[in-house]
């Protein structure tokens, strides 16, 4: 019977999802909605539906949703508390259809980034190379804090938070706002916010972080940043709108506001503060779609059953009983920020095991991918390996991903 681990395989449909770190209880919770297991030492959670979604990524949000709901309750029992990595990231789904049989989807994320960057040399008269003196560090602020914990979070709440209480931080220094003696604020938080805007607009251009053409693009980024998504993310009172964290739809919603909430941050302080950001150049498009497209024709997926080892931190060992797998590009679920590749694992027998996977060439394992247990895909029809590979741009949010 097909099982991970232990852990049996066993509903119409499911999901293996991963924890940051390990469980330290074996655990499990079954209502109608269905069955999830965690086990002690293990990172994977087993995730069985008794419903049946139309399609995959409907299926990988309502497993999401449950195991969110199970470790919600196991923390407020006191038996452990943990978080999902991102689901997008690392997951295993597996359905039943009619015409095809049962079959498995093992699906890894791995970014592609490139950091350009360039030093210009100062000669004196008589041809010498002067040496440059490296930028001196800015003084300490308070918003970096919140700006280094938002560019160090994997869930986009976490971020925009972190963010807001930087750019916080940053506009009180441009413009303080009034305080009573004992340092509570004397005035009304729109009056403030209002002075604040004002003065940040004499030190950017609001437009550049706003939509072409948007008229009051000032007002814009306000409505976007505070009344659109920090009123929602701040307060949770039952019944309202907010936005949950470490939910899909809440990432979807959250994203541009994070990524235009970051660089204006950063172009307010660096004006105000006198200093310069170093983020190299970063990956463009198209250099993007040329890295990514290196793989094409020269890689291949593998599957095996041995876990990895390494001679050195990134230097995997190529398994005995590596199974190459023809890449394709999957050409629906590519565009600008994705390139993926798919190959499906030639299931000859009922006991197909898989403990790795990655892409390799004739000699090496490029990129690979352990999934923590051995996958057992007895009764599987059909199966398949899936690499997203991301665009991570040197300027990003600083989560690790969110599509």
């Amino acid at each position: 019977m097909a099982k991970f681990d232990d852990r049996l395989i066993n509903g119409n449909q499911g999901a293996v999802l991963y924890l940051s770190r390990p469980a330290n209880k074996t655990l499990s919770i079954r209502n109608a909605t269905g069955t999830i297991e965690a086990s002690s030492g293990s990172a994977a959670l087993v995730v069985n539906l008794a419903s049946y979604e139309k399609n995959l990524d409907e299926l990988l949000q309502a497993a999401v949703a449950l195991a969110q709901q199970a470790l919600d309750r196991w923390a407020i029992h006191g038996n452990m508390s943990r978080v999902l990595d991102p689901s997008e990231d690392r997951h295993i789904l597996w359905w039943s259809d009619s015409s095809v049989g049962r079959s498995c989807r093992m699906h890894t994320s791995y970014g592609l980034t490139m950091t350009l960057s360039a030093e210009a040399q100062v000669q004196d008269s008589n041809g010498n190379i002067r040496p440059s003196l490296p930028p001196s560090p800015p003084a300490w602020h308070l918003s970096f804090r919140y700006f280094r914990l938002a560019q160090s979070t994997t869930d986009m709440v976490d971020a925009f938070r972190n963010y807001y209480l930087a750019l916080e931080a940053i506009l009180s220094t441009i413009e303080p706002p009034p305080l009573r003696a004992d340092g509570r604020p004397a005035g009304k938080e729109k009056d403030w916010l209002d002075a604040a805007f004002r003065a940040a607009a004499k030190l950017v251009n609001f437009a550049d972080y706003a939509p072409p053409n948007t008229p009051n693009p000032d007002k814009f980024v306000r409505s976007d940043i505070y009344a659109n998504a920090r009123t929602l993310t701040f307060h949770a009172k039952a019944g309202a709108l907010v936005m949950l964290p470490h939910e899909h739809q809440t990432r979807q919603r959250l994203r541009t506001s994070v990524k235009r909430l970051r660089q204006l941050y950063l172009d307010l302080t660096q004006a105000s503060l006198g200093f310069r950001h170093i983020g190299g150049g970063g990956l463009t498009t198209s250099g993007f779609e040329m890295l990514a497209s290196t793989y094409e024709g020269h890689a291949h997926l593998y599957v095996s059953s041995q876990p990895v080892q390494e001679r050195r931190p990134g230097e995997p060992v190529t398994p005995d009983d590596l199974l190459a797998i023809p890449m394709f590009r999957s050409a629906d679920q590519s565009d600008d920020t994705h390139v993926t590749f798919s190959g499906k694992i030639p299931l000859k027998d009922t006991s197909t095991r898989v403990r790795q996977f990655g892409v390799a060439d004739q000699a090496n394992t490029l990129i690979y991918e352990d999934l923590g247990a051995t996958l057992d895909l007895e009764g599987f029809a059909h199966a398949e390996v899936v690499f997203d590979f991301r665009h991570d741009g040197a300027s990003g949010t600083g989560i690790r991903h969110h599509s």
